[in-house]
C-alpha cells in the first residue's frame, strides 16, 4: 500500500513539472519578446525609423536573443544587421547613440536573467 501511495505521489509530482515547464519557457519568450520590442521603439523614436524597420529590428533582436550567445561576435554581427536597415540620416544617428541604446539593452537582459 505504501509503495502504490509513493508511486502515486511521484507521479503527481512528474506531471505537475511537466506542466511548469512549458509554462516557464513561454513566460520567458513573453518576457524577451517585451524587452525586443521596448529596446526597437526606443530606438525608433531616437533616429526615427519607420513601422517597417522597426519591426524588422524586433526581429533582430528577439533573434539575438534566443540565440542566448551574447558575445561581442554575436552582438556585433547584430548591431551590423541593424545597421543594413538604415538609411544614410538614420545611421548618422545610430552611430552617436549606438553604444549606448546597446549596452542598455543588454543591460536590461542582464537583469532579467538575475530575476
Amino acid at each position: 500500500m505504501k509503495t502504490k501511495v509513493s508511486v502515486l505521489v511521484a507521479l503527481i509530482i512528474l506531471t505537475l513539472s511537466l506542466f511548469n515547464l512549458p509554462m516557464s519557457y513561454s513566460i520567458a519568450a513573453v518576457v524577451n519578446g517585451k524587452q525586443a520590442e521596448a529596446s526597437a521603439e526606443k530606438l525608433q523614436f531616437k533616429i526615427l525609423l519607420n513601422d517597417s524597420q522597426t519591426s524588422e529590428i524586433k526581429a533582430i533582436l528577439s533573434s539575438f536573443i534566443n540565440e542566448n550567445n551574447f558575445s561581442q561576435e554575436n552582438s556585433q554581427s547584430t548591431l551590423n544587421k541593424i545597421e543594413t536597415l538604415l538609411t544614410p540620416k538614420q545611421k548618422a544617428k545610430f552611430d552617436i547613440i549606438k553604444t549606448e541604446w546597446w549596452n542598455n539593452f543588454l543591460n536590461s537582459l542582464n537583469k532579467q536573467n538575475l530575476k
